[in-house]
């Protein structure tokens, strides 16, 4: 955590709350990399986000902590403003761009499609992607700052499995939180969705991570 508010005070605060973000909620990598602004619900404290929509069409849905919703409010702020300064930057050499769909927007380096205009000719349209690139620039940097040299994002997922185990949330709540798929028999006829017990885990991790971080930012001062 300590390397990522270094990645992020050095201008870098999407991939800082990236790889934040994996760690919080234990989700998958490239689908927080895929996250969108309108699946997100926060409430004062805590959230709700829509990861996916399973084969049977049923959301499937992560429980946001509040250091987790803290997180999200602080990117949107900042992606709010960095923003509007590069519309205005730009006004007058280009069409303005709508605020992107994706908490982790790709930006100048969204690849534009080209398409066929009303008179045939060929012309090139701004695309809305998520970030893709500069990532394996992104982990060296946080390897350094962090003093961790031999972990890549996922292993922030496994780090958050393993802390809510150590902290006494049983496994089967954990997997739930993950969003293991569960193949067993029972799994067909229990359509509970375990929000509360999903909401009560990832507050203790958020709890945890936060106490845990906390003595290097004050050793880093000193």
């Amino acid at each position: 955590m300590h390397g990522l508010d270094r990645e992020r005070d050095n201008g870098y605060s999407l991939t800082a709350a990236w790889q934040r973000l994996i760690l919080l909620t234990g989700q998958r990598p490239g689908e927080v990399l895929a996250m969108e602004w309108s699946k997100i619900e926060m409430g004062k404290r805590e959230g709700w986000w829509t990861v996916r929509m399973s084969k049977n069409g049923d959301p499937i849905r992560a429980a946001l902590s509040s250091q987790s919703v803290a997180c999200l409010r602080e990117l949107a702020k900042w992606s709010r403003e960095r923003h509007e300064e590069v519309e205005r930057n730009m006004e007058g050499r280009r069409e303005r761009r709508e605020f992107s769909k994706f908490v982790f927007p790709a930006g100048a380096r969204a690849r534009s499609r080209t398409t066929v205009g009303a008179d045939g000719a060929a012309q090139k349209a701004y695309e809305d992607r998520h970030m893709s690139a500069m990532l394996h620039k992104a982990c060296e940097r946080i390897r350094e700052n962090a003093g961790v040299d031999d972990y890549n994002p996922h292993d922030l997922r496994r780090t958050a499995g393993t802390t809510m185990a150590e902290l006494g949330v049983p496994r089967f709540i954990i997997e739930r939180v993950l969003n293991h798929t569960d193949r067993t028999v029972t799994s067909v006829y229990d359509r509970y969705s375990y929000g509360k017990e999903k909401m009560a885990a990832v507050t203790k991790l958020g709890a945890y991570v936060q106490k845990m971080a906390k003595p290097h930012r004050v050793r880093d001062v000193a």
